[in-house]
């Protein structure tokens, strides 16, 4: 191949940057549209280059292991699995029987006094528990390499793509993103508590130093280790990231999990090393950080080793007894309870305030022999299903009263106003999903009733300059999640065909209108609103804030679509929605610009990017 030819072919590969895709809506064969992707894998030629690599790996670490015909005749993905598998075993016995030769044998002098090695049964033990759960842990890595083999997330083959600065960065932001997931998941693994007691006790059944080793990295139950993982697979999806990058950070991944259950204090700001993870097994509410201390410096749960020489060991001896949990062969566990509502007379509140507000609904609503029978869970999910309905057909005819009838001269031209069928099609959308939409809310109130959230149920327990700093930072959460899965609704093509894109034939200024607001399929309104649910294991928030939060929700989708520019900065409002209901690639964000401007995805609407009003 000539000089020439080789420019071409670069070209003709960073070119697909700019292709487009074309999406059907589920809703109509017939109507289709363009969107920019931004996406660099969206062509099949640049996406076999993933699968040509995943092969190549797939074929040397198999082929050094298994016969051939064991492996060849298996299914693309089903070799990716074996190969992930036999690699991860491989990689815990060998760096955990290399670490433990070094520091029990070589140093055992230098390192640890002789009864603080862990004896053989536990380390045997952990081999055991981790064994069982490899097959489950590989599984993660194997999805997320027959995702980006389909082009689903924002990976890229060759650095030469972009350039190394960029590429650094990328890293550096990736890491940023696995840190603070990863943080927030082992937190609230340890703060709501049938996540502690059914997954994660399983961990830290090795709560001493002598029964902490390199093998206890990898034992966990499989869904609490797919789940401290899983930041790895969601940034690929938000970062762009070089795809043996990505692989060979998976690789450190393992050897890490052994460093940091060593017991050894390197002392090497600011990695988490471990012996801050030691204090983490012994206290169980500090250093949940994984690769660095600074998510718990950030938030409040750093403890550093330093202090521990000073005698302050006694933390560990106030444990909790838990029920047996099966996945570890073991009669005895501990646990800590680190939630606000851990006293059933405290949780009796939130009980007693969500069964006073059925009772106001439901008796003006309906006779009491078709309520008062029923569950208290399904009490709450008719009153918030029956709420639902009523704030989604007052608000939504008011609003178009308003401005297609009382205002119709002022703010549109008789041909924008949506038809009569455009809108009954919305409500019709926006009534089969409602039983679904209204379950998230219902179950959010259930947790909060068992006390595995943060709310809270009076003002006394905070001072009011508290209540209004977690007031921001709650929503400041909601944003940054509402965003991302917004946005990653669109760059998904999967999630885009089969979910999103319902919502999206409404895509003309007259087919917009208030009642567009929640014409969604109903697991796509259910991911969009889940942040607001995330967001209370993470943020102490009053329990009536919170219900009004979600009622304000509900007015707030219905104003967001009635593509009137209210022009008030920094608010999201329907002028910038609008926008994104035409172009498909803007104004990803829900109550203001901000995250549209911080990630480049802005568009601030023009005053010729709308028909004309009426005079």
């Amino acid at each position: 191949m000539g000089y020439f030819d080789e420019i071409k072919e670069k070209v003709k590969v960073i070119s697909v940057r700019r292709s487009f895709s074309r999406f059907p809506a589920p809703i109509s064969a017939d109507r289709h549209f363009y969107r920019a992707a931004d996406h660099m894998a969206v062509d099949s030629a640049y996406l076999m280059q993933f699968v040509d690599e995943t092969s190549f790996y797939n074929r040397i670490v198999l082929s050094h292991l298994l016969p051939s015909n064991l492996w060849d005749p298996l299914p693309h993905f089903f070799q990716t699995w074996l190969r992930n598998y036999l690699a991860g075993t491989l990689l815990y016995f060998i760096s955990g029987f290399l670490w433990c030769f070094y520091i029990y044998y070589l140093k055992h002098n230098v390192y640890l006094p002789k009864d603080a090695i862990p004896t053989r049964k536990a380390m045997l033990l952990q081999m055991y528990v981790a064994m069982k759960a490899m097959p489950w842990y590989t599984l993660l890595p194997t999805v997320s390499e027959s995702m980006i083999e389909n082009g689903w997330t924002k990976c890229y083959s060759r650095i030469g793509e972009i350039s190394w600065f960029l590429y650094f960065v990328s890293i550096a932001v990736y890491l940023v993103f696995v840190e603070f997931g990863i943080y927030w998941m082992h937190r609230e693994l340890h703060d709501i508590k049938p996540l502690y007691k059914y997954l994660h006790a399983t961990h830290h059944i090795y709560n001493k130093q002598n029964t902490l080793s390199p093998f206890a990295g990898l034992a966990f139950h499989p869904i609490d280790g797919i789940l401290q993982a899983a930041p790895h697979v969601m940034a690929l999806f938000i970062v762009p990231i070089h795809f043996t990058t990505h692989l060979g950070l998976l690789f450190m991944e393992a050897i890490w999990t052994a460093n940091i259950h060593d017991c050894i204090h390197g002392n090497i700001w600011p990695v988490m090393g471990a012996g801050y993870h030691t204090i983490h097994h012994t206290t169980y509410k500090h250093n949940y950080g994984h690769y660095t201390i600074w998510m718990d410096w950030m938030f409040g749960s750093l403890r550093d080793p330093l202090f521990e020489e000073d005698g302050d060991k006694d933390s560990s001896k106030k444990k909790a007894e838990i029920e047996y949990v099966t996945w570890a062969r073991t009669s005895r566990e501990t646990t800590f309870y680190f939630s606000m509502a851990e006293d059933n007379g405290y949780l009796t509140q939130f009980v007693d305030e969500t069964t006073f507000y059925n009772r106001i609904f439901l008796s003006h609503l309906l006779p009491a022999n078709l309520w008062e029978p029923l569950p208290h869970f399904l009490q709450t999910w008719l009153r918030n299903y029956l709420a639902g309905n009523l704030l989604y057909f007052i608000s939504g005819f008011l609003w178009c009263f308003y401005i297609y009838y009382l205002k119709h001269n002022v703010y549109f031209p008789k041909d924008s106003i949506p038809t009569r069928k455009a809108m009954i099609l919305q409500i019709y959308v926006a009534m089969k999903a409602m039983p679904w939409y209204t379950l998230l809310p219902a179950v959010s109130e259930y947790m909060i009733e068992r006390g595995w959230t943060k709310c809270y149920s009076t003002l006394d327990q905070f001072n009011w300059f508290l209540c209004l700093l977690y007031i921001a930072l709650y929503l400041v959460l909601v944003e940054f999640a509402i965003y991302w899965v917004h946005k990653e609704l669109h760059d998904i093509k999967f999630l885009y065909n089969h979910l999103h894109a319902t919502h999206h034939i409404y895509n003309k200024q007259n087919t917009l209108s208030p009642f567009a607001g929640l014409a969604l399929h109903p697991l796509d309104g259910i991911l969009q609103a889940a942040p607001l649910v995330v967001a209370l294991f993470i943020v102490p928030i009053h329990l009536v804030t919170h219900l009004s939060i979600l009622f304000l929700e509900g007015i707030w989708t219905a104003s967001i679509h009635d593509c009137i520019h209210g022009n008030i900065w920094p608010i999201m409002g329907a002028g910038y929605h609008t926008i994104h209901h035409t172009t498909y690639k803007h104004n990803y964000g829900h109550f203001t610009i901000w995250m549209d401007c911080m990630f480049g995805t802005l568009r601030v609407p023009e005053d010729n990017c709308f028909k004309e009003k009426a005079k």
